[in-house]
C-alpha cells in the first residue's frame, strides 16, 4: 500500500502529438498543438493543451492513449468539436475524467484542460483535424 504522501508525489508524463488526416498534399487538413514537447506534470496539477487547425470548417478531436502496460488500451476520445461550432462534445470521454475536464472551441482552436491530475491520467494526448463531411 502507498501512503497518501507517496501517491501525491508521483509524476505524470504527458506526451503530445498532432495528426493530419492522410490525404494528398494539396488537400491536406492541417493541425498543430501546443505544448509540443513532453510535459512532466504532478498529481493535482492542471494540464492545458491547445489544438489549432487551418480552417473553422474542420472538426477537431482530442484523444488519449495510455502508457504501455496500463489498464487503458487503445485510443480514448476525450473531446470533439464539429466544424464551425463553438460546442464541444465530451460524452465519449472516460468517466474517470469527465468531472475534471473542460474543453472549448473558439474558431480554429480547441482547448483541453484536465484538472486535479491523477497517476492514471498519464499518457499520450493528441489532437486530430478532419474536414467537414
Amino acid at each position: 500500500m502507498f501512503h497518501m504522501d507517496t501517491i501525491k508525489s508521483l509524476a505524470l508524463v504527458c506526451l503530445i502529438f498532432a495528426l493530419d488526416r492522410m490525404r494528398p498534399a494539396e488537400a491536406q487538413v492541417k493541425s498543430e498543438q501546443s505544448p509540443v514537447e513532453p510535459q512532466l506534470l504532478h498529481v493535482d496539477d492542471t494540464m492545458k493543451l491547445w489544438c489549432r487547425t487551418d480552417s473553422d470548417s474542420n472538426s477537431l478531436t482530442w484523444y488519449r492513449r495510455g502508457p504501455p502496460n496500463s489498464k487503458r488500451t487503445g485510443l480514448e476520445m476525450l473531446a470533439f468539436s464539429y466544424a464551425s461550432s463553438s460546442k464541444t462534445d465530451l460524452s465519449s470521454a472516460p468517466s474517470d475524467v469527465t468531472d475534471r475536464m473542460e474543453s472549448s472551441r473558439t474558431g480554429i482552436e480547441l482547448t483541453l484542460e484536465l484538472k486535479s491530475l491523477k497517476p492514471g491520467d498519464s499518457g499520450v494526448y493528441f489532437c486530430a483535424a478532419r474536414d467537414a463531411l
